[in-house]
């Protein structure tokens, strides 16, 4: 038989405290460990937000500058013969003057 002298009526009014007061931590550490775990998730995804970020713009600029060095290639072969071009069009334009007799 249980000790009787250690035991007393319990109250609605304690029962509601203590079982307030339990819930009350219950709920602090479950929010303290979701807090934590949604912590590490978003840095855990920010991490690898910046890496697909870093790998597309490493991607998006290695096109660019392909298509950057063939658009030059392209104007260089389009304009090589500027010079001698330019130098006929001048004497055309521009015959050349006769040198005086020393």
């Amino acid at each position: 038989m249980p000790n009787t002298d250690d035991m007393h009526a319990v109250t609605r009014k304690e029962l509601r405290e203590k079982l307030d007061e339990a819930i009350t931590e219950w709920a602090k550490r479950l929010t303290a460990d979701l807090t934590q775990r949604l912590t590490q998730t978003i840095t855990r995804e920010v991490a690898h937000a910046i890496k697909s970020s870093e790998e597309s713009t490493r991607s998006y600029m290695g096109a660019i500058l392909d298509k950057a060095s063939a658009n030059d290639e392209a104007l260089d072969a389009k304009y090589s013969d500027l010079p001698p071009r330019g130098t006929r069009l001048e004497t055309a334009v521009f015959p050349p003057k006769r040198q005086r007799r020393r």
